[in-house]
């Protein structure tokens, strides 16, 4: 059997057999997934990490005042940059999502990373970022009271296993149960991650006209005012700053405050709020990971054991029905 190239096709035996022309809406979805891939990459990273790193600043300062640095200088260069390209003007969410966009701020921002960077002053990184990456179990609970998502049985069974592996890494063999460190640090890194599934599943459900940078500069601003007042009211130490600190500053306010929190609200403009909390399981890993070997913090089989549970619980979960 004879073939030969004619033009878009191929003759095969006086035949023409054409071939698909990749479409334009095939391309873009194939650039939209390279995107989001590039996104979740980075997030990933910069969040599952900076567990360790924020644990080094906050035995320096304290979490209350590394938030305001963190804050108001992610706020101060964030400003400066919208100015820059495009006036001040750029800076003021459009009118009537002043409100909805503060409270983001709040529960994705303030709420989350004070209660998180707080348990870090009391517990160890590893159960810091374990409890706090249950996040996809609460955004599942969320999204079902919120949004009347629907809940199937590999939900259920999901939602079970990670409430099993929480139950398992609190259980009086795990964690001292007469330690005040252990009680409240643990329950501010759950409150930490109860806070950014909620922000996550109210900011699927709002309708935006504001732009990215219009919304994470308010909530930053927001961020910077709580954590101000935060550090006004609770921080008791005196100020210590060495050249490590500043350069953990900037570092903070640019990778994993502006830039992370930028991509993963354009994350969750491009899928939904579950979903994204399954690809975020993977930052757990990175800072476990991190925080044995710079931290040298144990892996103990309860950790192995909880964190498989739980994750696995919460990527079942996050699943969509089949």
């Amino acid at each position: 059997m004879g073939f030969e190239a004619n033009g878009a096709g191929i003759a095969v035996d006086s035949k023409v057999m054409m071939l698909p022309k990749p479409t334009i809406a095939g391309n873009a979805g194939v650039r939209q997934n390279i995107v989001l891939s590039l996104l979740l990459v980075f997030v990933i990273g910069a969040w599952g990490s900076n567990y360790v790193i924020t644990k080094i600043a906050v035995a320096i300062n304290g979490p209350w005042v590394f938030n305001a640095f963190r804050y108001a200088t992610a706020a101060a260069l964030l400003a400066a940059w919208l100015c820059y390209q495009k006036g001040w003007r750029a800076l003021l969410p459009v009118r009537g999502e002043f409100g909805s966009t503060v409270l983001i701020g709040l529960l994705q921002i303030s709420v989350t990373t004070s209660s998180t960077n707080w348990a870090l002053t009391h517990i160890d990184a590893n159960r810091t970022i374990l409890l706090a990456y249950s996040m996809p179990i609460w955004a599942l609970f969320f999204g079902l009271v919120l949004s009347r998502d629907l809940v199937n049985l590999k939900s259920v069974i999901g939602v079970a296993l990670g409430f099993g592996g929480l139950a398992l890494f609190c259980a009086p063999w795990s964690m001292d149960w007469s330690s005040i460190d252990a009680l409240t640090g643990s329950g501010a890194a759950l409150l930490g991650s109860v806070a950014w599934a909620l922000g996550a599943v109210l900011y699927r459900r709002f309708t935006w006209t504001s732009s990215l940078g219009q919304q994470i500069f308010l909530q930053l601003l927001t961020a910077t005012v709580t954590a101000v007042l935060c550090a006004a009211a609770f921080e008791q130490r005196a100020l210590a700053f060495d050249g490590r600190y500043v350069a953990i500053i900037l570092y903070n306010a640019l990778v994993p405050t502006i830039l992370a929190f930028w991509f993963w609200a354009k994350i969750l403009t491009l899928i939904p709020a579950t979903t994204a909390g399954q690809f975020m399981l993977l930052s757990p890993i990175v800072g476990i990971v991190l925080g044995s070997l710079v931290l040298g913090e144990a892996m103990t089989p309860v950790l192995i054991a909880s964190a498989a549970l739980i994750l696995g619980g919460a990527l079942l979960a996050s699943m969509k029905r089949s």
